[in-house]
Formats: C-alpha cells, structure tokens, sequence
C-alpha cells in the first residue's frame, strides 16, 4: 500500500548552496514521513561557540559536551572528551523555521536556513566535526506531495 516518487535537487550559485526534497505519496496509504540532514562541519577550534540559533530560545538537558551560552549560541564544552563524543536534543525549537549561523574555521560563518517546521533537533560532536539534525516529521495523505529545502551560504 506504500508507494512514493521521491526528487532532490542540489543547486550551487555563487557561495550558496541548496538542497531541495520533493515527494509524493503514490500509494493507497497514509505515509509516515521522517526525514534530517546531517550536515558534517568542521570545529572552529578558535570560536567559543559551535552554532547560533535565531528564532527560537534554544535550551538543552545538562551534559559534559555542549551548553547554550550568551546571544542563544551553542558552545562546546572543551574539558569535555571529544574522542567519545557527545549527544544531546535542542529544546525550544520544535515548530519553527530553521536559521542558525555555523561557526567555520576558515569561512568565520555559514548561514543555514530551512523552510519547513522543526519537529525536533539533536546536535552530536566527537573531536572532529559537528552536527546539528533538523528533523522534519509529517504524514503524507494518498495523492499530497511535500517539498522542502535547507539553503548553506557563506
């Protein structure tokens, strides 16, 4: 009973990139969607933050990796043992647009936004590189299509 056409697009102009999903539920059943990026950047070693959020207040649970410092900024925790890593959600963001500034070693920042809503969104380290994870969730009907996009620049 499921069944779906699926297209992505990667568009690069100048110093942006975008990726763009579309897909369509062909089937005769409902369709249950979950879908993230997980986009690897590099550390920014000489940067106290890893990310800014903008739109939304961002909170997480107490760990060792990361915390939420001044002007909403994620910053990584550096006593932390970034050879195990860390794993933690992004409180606050669930139903807003996607729109932080990535700190980038050699760019200073990539700006990043999104146009669906958030359903949810962890953010994961080790001692090389960094990710935050934009979950898009929703569930097609027989015969919707859905499209989305996240857009990097630099």
């Amino acid at each position: 009973d499921h069944a779906l056409q699926l297209q992505r697009r990667l568009t690069l102009q100048g110093r942006e990139l975008t990726s763009t999903s579309q897909l369509r539920n062909t089937g005769d059943a409902p369709l249950p969607t979950i879908w993230f990026a997980h986009p690897f950047f590099h550390w920014a070693p000489a940067s106290p933050w890893v990310c800014r959020f903008r739109g939304f207040t961002a909170t997480m649970n107490d760990n060792p990796g990361f915390r939420v410092g001044a002007d909403n900024a994620v910053e990584r925790i550096s006593d932390h043992d970034w050879e195990a890593g860390q794993f933690v959600h992004i409180e606050g963001c669930t139903g807003y647009l996607l729109d932080p500034e990535q700190s980038h070693p050699s760019l200073g920042k990539i700006a990043v936004t999104g146009d669906f809503a958030l359903a949810r969104m962890p953010i994961w380290g080790n001692a090389c590189t960094v990710s935050f994870e934009p979950y898009l969730e929703q569930t097609l009907q027989p015969g919707e299509e859905l499209s989305w996009s996240l857009t990097y620049r630099s």
